[in-house]
C-alpha cells in the first residue's frame, strides 16, 4: 500500500475533524446535494443497508488493538447521500510510531462486505468478505462496509502506531480516515495450545458421520471430537 507519513496524536485527530466533513448529527438525516457518509462499525457487528452514521458528531477513527503475531480488524462504512457514486481507490499508508518510524511487514487487507439475501429475514444479510475491486458502483441510500484487517509481524514492538485510510471518489473529494493500531507487549504463538470447535454442534458430527445419536458409537465420537 502507498502512503505518507501520517504521525497522528489526540489533537491532531481533533484538528482533522475541524476541517474535514466528516458524518455529524445532520447525517442522521439526509442532506442536501451530492456527498458521502463515512463512519466506522467495529468487526463484531453486522452493517446492514439501511444503516446510517451516528449522530453524535464524532469523526470516524479506526480503533484497533492486537498482540504480535495477531490479526484484527475494523469496518469502514460508506453511504452516498443524493445520487451514487464510484469509489475508485481504497489505500492504507504505512503504520508509524510517534517518532515517524515504520512499523515494518504489516499486512493490510481491505475487503468488501457482500449481502446475501435470506428469506426467512426478509432482508440481505452481511456475510461474504470478498477483496474489494475497484472501481466500485455505491448507490445512494445503501450502506456499504469495507472490512480493514491488519496483521501484525510476531516482532512487532508493543507500542501505538497511526497510518491514514484515504478513500478516492470520482467526481468527489478524497476522504482520510485515521487509523490507530495499538499492539501490546505479547506475541501470539504461531500453533494454539488449546484445541477448540466453535461452532462445532455434536448432532451436526453426528450426521456427518452417519451415527444413530444415543448409540455407544455416538457417545464414543463425540468424546473424541469434545
Amino acid at each position: 500500500m502507498k502512503g505518507g507519513k501520517a504521525v497522528l496524536t489526540e489533537g491532531l485527530l481533533w484538528a482533522a475533524a475541524l476541517t474535514v466533513s466528516w458524518a455529524r448529527e445532520s447525517d442522521s438525516v439526509e442532506p442536501p446535494g451530492r456527498s458521502v457518509a463515512v463512519w466506522t462499525v467495529p468487526a463484531s457487528r453486522k452493517v446492514f443497508r439501511d444503516e446510517r452514521p451516528a449522530a453524535d458528531g464524532q469523526p470516524p477513527v479506526a480503533l484497533l488493538e492486537s498482540a504480535a503475531g495477531e490479526t484484527e480488524a475494523d469496518q469502514v462504512v460508506i453511504r452516498p447521500w443524493g445520487s451514487a457514486c464510484t469509489l475508485a481507490a481504497a489505500e492504507v499508508s504505512p503504520f508509524r510510531d510517534a517518532r515517524g518510524a515504520v512499523l515494518s511487514d504489516v499486512r493490510v487487507e481491505i475487503l468488501q462486505v457482500g449481502y446475501v439475501y435470506l428469506p426467512e429475514h426478509d432482508r440481505a444479510w452481511p456475510d461474504p468478505l470478498p477483496p474489494l475491486q475497484v472501481p466500485l458502483g455505491l448507490q445512494p441510500g445503501l450502506a456499504q462496509p469495507l472490512w480493514l484487517g491488519v496483521t501484525v509481524p510476531p516482532t512487532a514492538p508493543p507500542g501505538t502506531f497511526d497510518a491514514t485510510l484515504r478513500l478516492a471518489f470520482e467526481g468527489l473529494p478524497d476522504r482520510d480516515v485515521p487509523v490507530r493500531l495499538r499492539v501490546f507487549g505479547f506475541r501470539l504463538p504461531a500453533r494454539p495450545s488449546m484445541r477448540t470447535a466453535i461452532g462445532n454442534q455434536s448432532d451436526f458430527v453426528l450426521r456427518q458421520h452417519d451415527v444413530v445419536a444415543g448409540s455407544p458409537q455416538a457417545t464414543e465420537l463425540v468424546h473424541n471430537y469434545y
